[in-house]
């Protein structure tokens, strides 16, 4: 009788997200925290030098990385997912609506953060921002809509982050896939973190 050969069982999956993706999740998360915080601080705060240096910056930002989070998507919904946690199946359901969410709601906020763009901006010495001509009317409407974006946004970041420390507080090691494999790397331990982190519970893996 002829030996079977056991192979890679391919239906298994990873424990962690790929490095690459678990990448652009931080790059994105910086980017948009960045974002949100200092454009809201800008919007309400009174116009100096300052303010108009942290605009011109996060528009030449928010610009460069419309490609970035568009890449993000496709890698995202392309590759394979982390082994799958004992969540219910609600709970599953809502967490994938809020992720669409989450990605529909920034790709709005970008979009329509160009078109808000009054004056013609540098975009890191790379090339010229120039304001897309709009009717008063529909530039208000643009407006008001970014606006309405980059609150929801908000809502949903917070609902997010809130989302992944009851899931750790569970016991559920949702935010240690998207950190790397290694907790001994120097860096982790300069700063003082491990991927285990007990902070939220979490059982390190054998």
């Amino acid at each position: 009788m002829a030996d079977q050969k056991s192979g890679p069982d391919r239906t298994s999956r990873p424990q962690r997200y790929h490095p690459f993706v678990q990448a652009l999740h931080w790059v994105s998360a910086l980017v948009i925290i960045w974002a949100t915080i200092t454009g809201f601080w800008a919007a309400d705060a009174e116009p100096s030098a300052a303010t108009a240096k942290i605009a011109a910056f996060n528009v030449a930002l928010t610009t460069v990385f419309v490609p970035v989070f568009v890449l993000r998507i496709i890698v995202r919904t392309t590759t394979r997912d982390p082994e799958y946690l004992p969540v219910p199946r609600l709970e599953k359901r809502i967490s994938l609506t809020a992720q669409i969410a989450l990605y529909v709601t920034t790709l709005i906020v970008l979009l329509s953060g160009i078109f808000t763009v009054e004056k013609s901006t540098s975009i890191f010495g790379l090339f010229t921002l120039q304001p897309v001509s709009l009717s008063e009317a529909s530039r208000t409407l643009v407006h008001d809509a970014h606006s309405t974006a980059c609150m929801v946004l908000g809502l949903l970041m917070a609902l997010h982050l809130g989302a992944v420390a009851f899931h750790s507080l569970k016991g559920r090691p949702i935010l240690d896939r998207m950190l790397p494999q290694k907790s001994g790397n120097p860096a982790w331990q300069l700063l003082g973190i491990r991927s285990n982190l007990r902070i939220f519970s979490i059982k390190p893996k054998v």
